[in-house]
């Protein structure tokens, strides 16, 4: 049943205005469905445009706009919010004419004017750019095109070119003007400079454009690409790879660009993708294709074929691959290059072939799909074991080697079939070397499993020692030397699981050092070196002897280095063993009994594998320069850089990482860039350690030196994921101080942090138990609370957030009270809405306020004592003055009376800003009803607070009455007191100058206020507060002079006019003259304070006694007129007595005023709430 369309419309309205666009286009759209009548309609249609317009769907928004202009022509709304889509959506000229209209029909429209302008400049310099891009293209092809033209400038044309196809309005140029019929001539030319300049052009223009990458593939032909690619030249290869996957991009959905409905054509790829992935298989069994060729179109199918994220469900590209092409690449493994007739092969082929089979492998769902895998592959080897062609016998062990680096399962599974591993030790013993070193490198692939190697070193160690010690071929016997070292290391770390007798392998070790430091040697034989100590190095002894041989460390590093990357995962692996990075579990103590008492094996740690050797064994690798060789071997290419080469990376990087001392160096060499791949791209746990690596750089270092430029940006996501709750303890901390660091950088980053949703994941850890992660999670939203988006959600109702930063102010820990503090200081000086928020989220508030003022920590008291001072800057009064009934005007006073310190002067300095603040709110002269009393004497008000006992008893007296009080209760040592001087009031009445330069008072020759002399070479006093009247006094090296509130003042020198400024509220120059307070009368419970208790007592009813007095003297003498001389006597004698003591309490300079009731300069026309003579501040 349809609803009422006017209601619905209002409801949208309401959800509008309430930020809930979803809901409001809901209710819209009901209203649409709704409505008849047409007038309606067009405002509704309207409506929903701007809510579109807000969730940037800016094509629904152009067309419900265009809708409700149908209706009506000159709805300007409508109208601009069609203009504001069609902007965005890159159709200018549209926009244009828009905002034309709605420009004619509002004139003075200031925004209508300026869009017109804006749009006019940007159609305008778009057409600017067009014509020159149309120009540019057409001058290359006549350069091109010209025969006569020299080859230089025609190179130079060709690779202009290749700049213009990666700007969309070059692209387009090229492609319209006929320029790939112009570029395939450029190919057809043969030489290198003009192919390369050609194919990369292609790129270029196939770009995030699916249209034109598939008219390009059907011009230029997938078999020609292959053919380019097919060219004997690694660039021209590396270039055409790159097409072909521009290509893909484009075709799969590379293209996230919005187009118009006039390009939302359905264009089906799918027979292209097939063609292009037929084509590339046969590339890869082709002799035709040369090596760089054949790796480029394996990397195609490494990268293109297997799913990039498993949650797909769509894996029929790694099925159709294995059906039509795995025999293919088994064929690449199993080639053995000293054999004839083999297919051409550069030094990575076969590792790219077995990665791709282990991807193909990994993609594959469920039980039949493995099986039809493994089936293949038995039938494969079974095809070409023949015991009387021992060349398609050699290819078939090889083969399963390459099956063992690739997918293990399946290579193990051919490797115990009956015979296999027989064969394997057989052919050990041939004569022909080829067989020997293809039967040793099989043996030395099969040998991860423990079966295996146990097979191995009863049958076959005799025999790998005879080939290593007869041979005379290096590369045969470095393959025996690894193969006996693989053996060697078969118990892994454990120390009682040692194969060979002690000392074996480190004389192993110290061969393949050896070999590894002869640069004599071929690069290939070297690399076996390393694969050797990547086994031994499970050996501590060998660990320690390897970091300290420095010369092979460098080798090992420089060969990291170098264009044969297959050595990157041996190299990874001695590295891990190294630093003891790998994945050690811990074993419980009671099954380590259970263990012992059940003859069962338990693992035994060596000495050399604790702690402090580890430690030792990092410096030496930092020493050597290990994080270069990680930063190159992280760069190397995808297709050998394996997820499982990545996890060990980081592991290798996060050891590095443990010691903050040694950060630094890691930084400087690059460590932090190279990390940000590792942490993005690879296995969970890979990742995982890369996040917690570069959580431990950021966490102490400058983010602008470790991660300079954009990337910055970049190592937030990592770090963000390292706060899920899965994560441990040290994981979340370091990332929350990893946060904390780069929040406190910029606030491009603090927006960057709350987009990556991480503040929901920081609060939590606010309330957790463990002391560390609490004080880090403060510290981190102590940084983010500058940003809006964060006050705004501690604006929001209906959590408490707010509360629990108002509790961990009030905790323990010095460090967690500096950031809740801090962070309770910003909030409250950015929102004054959270200041009165602050009063209602807890009862305890006002408590841990005074906690924190009163802190011995100078960092946590001067962030409380900022707190105040924004609660009292809040403009509420009622706030203020509850502050001021508490004990926190006698806790200001304490600390702003406090001589100068450098450890607290910021403590001080903000306690003297917020008396100087209560006083200017007229707080400071207290209601009396709270027991302050104020007693002016001439320009100076002394105001003082008695005990809470005493506050009933002087309520509600005049100011004669209250002097005498004063008198009596100071004596008592009852009250505490400080003169105000009246220019700390709101209504002030003078106006103080001071020179501005240090120690200038020594200049002052004379002082001129409004053009009349003031002073004129006397000695300047020393100021005790501020000076009277017209009068000058020094303080601090600066010379003060104080006038009426009109006018102005000059300092004059020897040399002429001396600087000169007016102090204001706040300046830190003039706070000793405008706040100068006497000492704190202290409230001990000693036994001496409490001996005194009695003749207090006795004071306070001796002074009771003679108000009354007085009170009944002033009744008898209305009623005696006669006797009224008498009395006035008596009364003159006892005032003076009374005045002498005040004027002794003056400061030295000051002079009494007049004697009117409030004393002189003050506004007796005050708020009705403060009594005639308590109107200040």
């Amino acid at each position: 049943m349809m609803g009422d369309p006017i209601q619905l419309k209002d409801e949208g309205n309401k959800h509008f205005q309430a930020g809930e666009t979803d809901k409001a286009i809901e209710c819209y759209t009901k209203a649409i469905k709704a409505c008849k009548d047409n007038k309606v309609l067009a405002v509704i249609y309207r409506n929903r445009s701007a809510c579109y317009l807000k969730q940037e769907s800016y094509a629904n928004a152009a067309s419900d706009a265009s809708k409700a202009i149908d209706v009506d022509a000159a709805d300007i709304k409508a109208l601009y919010r069609r203009c504001q889509a069609l902007e965005k959506l890159g159709k200018l000229d549209m926009a244009f004419k828009d905002v034309q209209r709605c420009a004619t029909i509002e004139p003075k429209n200031k925004t209508f004017l300026e869009t017109l302008r804006r749009l006019g400049a940007e159609i305008q310099a778009k057409l600017k750019t067009t014509f020159s891009t149309d120009s540019r293209v057409q001058n290359m092809f006549d350069i091109l095109l010209d025969d006569e033209m020299e080859t230089e400038k025609k190179e130079r044309a060709a690779n202009n070119l290749i700049v213009l196809s990666r700007e969309d309005a070059g692209a387009e140029r090229i492609f319209q003007n006929n320029g790939v019929p112009l570029l395939l001539n450029m190919i057809e030319s043969g030489k290198r400079e003009m192919i390369l300049a050609a194919v990369r052009t292609l790129s270029g223009m196939c770009t995030g454009h699916k249209a034109r990458a598939m008219a390009i593939i059907h011009m230029v032909g997938v078999d020609k690409m292959c053919s380019i690619m097919a060219v004997d030249n690694e660039e021209i290869a590396l270039a055409t790879c790159n097409l072909f996957q521009c290509i893909n991009d484009s075709l799969t959905g590379g293209d996230k660009r919005e187009y118009g409905k006039e390009e939302a054509l359905v264009l089906d790829a799918s027979k292209d993708l097939k063609t292009i992935l037929l084509s590339l298989l046969e590339m890869v069994a082709s002799k035709k294709v040369p090596g760089h060729g054949r790796d480029q179109a394996l990397n195609l199918l490494s990268r293109n074929v297997p799913r990039a994220n498993k949650k797909e469900k769509d894996n029929s590209r790694s099925l159709f691959t294995i059906d039509h092409g795995l025999k293919k690449i088994l064929k690449v493994c199993g080639q053995v290059p000293e054999l004839p007739d083999q297919l051409p092969m550069t030094e990575n082929t076969q590792l790219i072939a077995s990665v791709l089979l282990d991807k193909l492998y990994d993609d594959l769902m469920c039980d039949p799909e493995r099986n039809n895998f493994r089936d293949i592959c038995d039938e494969y080897i079974k095809s070409k074991i023949d015991p009387n062609d021992m060349d398609k016998t050699i290819h078939a062990i090889n083969t399963i080697s390459g099956l063992l680096q690739g997918p293990f399962d399946v290579g193990n599974a051919l490797v115990g079939r009956q015979g296999i591993m027989e064969m394997m030790v057989a052919l050990c013993a041939s004569e022909r070397e080829v067989d020997q070193m293809v039967a040793v490198e099989a043996l030395i692939h099969s040998s991860s499993k423990m079966s295996r190697a146990s097979f191995i070193i009863t049958n076959g160690v005799s025999l790998l020692k005879d080939i290593y010690k007869k041979t005379k071929n290096e590369k045969i016997k470095i393959r025996a030397l690894v193969g006996l070292c693989k053996l060697g290391s078969a118990g892994g770390d454990d120390y009682a699981l040692r194969q060979f007798a002690e000392g074996s392998t480190e004389k192993l070790a110290k061969q393949c050092r050896k070999w590894l430091c002869n640069p004599q040697i071929d690069t290939k034989t070297r690399k076996w070196a390393i694969e050797g100590l990547a086994y031994l190095t499970n050996d501590a002894d060998v660990k320690d002897d390897f970091v300290e041989d420095e010369p092979a460390l460098k080798a090992m590093f420089e060969l990291a280095k170098s264009t044969d990357k297959t050595i990157i995962y041996a190299v990874a692996c001695t590295l891990v063993n190294c630093t003891n990075s790998y994945e050690k579990k811990e074993i419980m103590p009671e099954l380590v009994q259970l263990a012992k008492f059940s003859k069962q094996h338990v693992p035994e740690q060596h000495p050399k594998d604790k702690k402090d050797f580890i430690d030792k064994r990092v410096k030496r690798l930092l020493k050597a320069g290990i994080t270069s060789a990680l930063t190159v071997m992280v760069k190397a290419d995808s297709t050998i850089l394996t997820n499982q080469t990545k996890e060990m990376l980081a592991r290798v990087f996060l050891a590095l990482s443990q010691d903050p001392k040694d950060r630094g160096i890691i930084v400087a060499q690059g460590g932090g860039k190279a990390l940000i791949p590792l942490a993005l791209e690879g296995t969970e746990i890979g990742k995982t350690r890369a996040s917690h690596a570069l959580a431990k750089i950021a966490a102490i270092s400058n983010p602008e030196i470790a991660f300079p430029g954009e990337r910055v940006y970049e190592v937030v996501r990592p770090l963000v994921s390292l706060l899920q709750t899965d994560k441990d303890g040290m994981q979340n901390y370091e990332a929350l101080k990893g946060l904390t660091n780069l929040a406190g950088f910029s606030d491009k980053l603090r927006v960057k942090i709350l987009k990556e949703k991480a503040l929901p994941e920081i609060e939590n850890y606010m309330f957790e138990d463990h002391d560390q992660i609490r004080q880090a999670a403060t510290e981190c939203m102590c940084n983010l609370v500058t940003c809006k988006q964060v006050q705004e959600r501690y604006l929001e109702d209906g959590n408490d957030k707010l509360k629990l930063m108002i509790l961990l102010c009030g905790e323990d820990d010095d460090n967690l009270q500096i950031a809740a503090a801090g962070a309770l200081a910003m909030l409250t000086a950015a929102e004054k809405k959270l200041c009165k928020k602050l009063t209602l989220v807890t009862t305890q508030w006002l408590e841990i306020l005074q906690r924190l003022c009163l802190h011995t920590n100078p960092n946590v008291q001067h962030r409380g004592l900022v707190v105040v001072f924004n609660l009292l800057n809040s403009d509420d009064s009622e706030l203020a003055k509850k502050l001021i009934e508490s004990e926190l005007l006698e806790i200001l006073t304490v600390i702003g009376k406090a001589e100068d310190n450098p450890r607290r002067q910021g403590a001080i300095d903000a306690a003297r800003t917020c008396l100087v603040k209560a006083m200017d709110l007229a707080l400071a002269y207290y209601y009396r009803k709270c027991g302050v009393a104020v007693i002016n004497s001439g320009r100076q008000r002394i105001v003082f607070c008695p005990r809470e006992s005493l506050s009933s008893l002087i309520s509600n007296m005049n100011e004669a009455k209250l002097t005498f009080m004063f008198l009596l209760l100071c004596a008592a040592e009852l009250i505490q007191c400080f003169p105000v001087t009246a220019s700390q009031g709101g209504n002030r009445s003078v106006w103080l100058f001071f020179c501005k330069d240090p120690g200038c008072a020594t200049n002052v020759t004379c002082v001129f206020c409004n053009d009349n002399l003031i002073w004129r070479h006397n000695h300047i006093a020393n100021c005790t507060g501020t000076p009277p009247l017209n009068t000058v006094c020094q303080h601090g090296g600066r010379a003060f002079v104080s006038i009426d509130t009109h006018g102005d003042c000059e300092f004059e020198g020897k040399d002429g006019y001396i600087r000169t400024a007016k102090c204001t509220d706040h300046s830190n120059i003039c706070v000793f003259i405008s706040a100068t307070t006497s000492p704190q009368v202290t409230r001990d419970a000693t036994p001496n304070h409490r001996t005194k208790s009695g003749y207090i007592l006795g004071g306070v009813w001796g002074s009771f006694l003679l108000i009354v007095g007085l009170f009944l003297i002033a009744h008898f003498r209305n009623f005696c007129k006669q006797r009224q001389n008498r009395e006035l006597n008596q009364h003159h004698t006892s005032d003076s007595g009374v005045t002498e003591p005040l004027r002794e309490m003056q400061s030295p300079g000051e002079t009494s005023g007049s004697d009117s009731r409030c004393g002189p300069g003050l506004n007796e026309n005050s708020s009705s709430a403060l009594s005639p003579c308590d109107s200040g501040s």
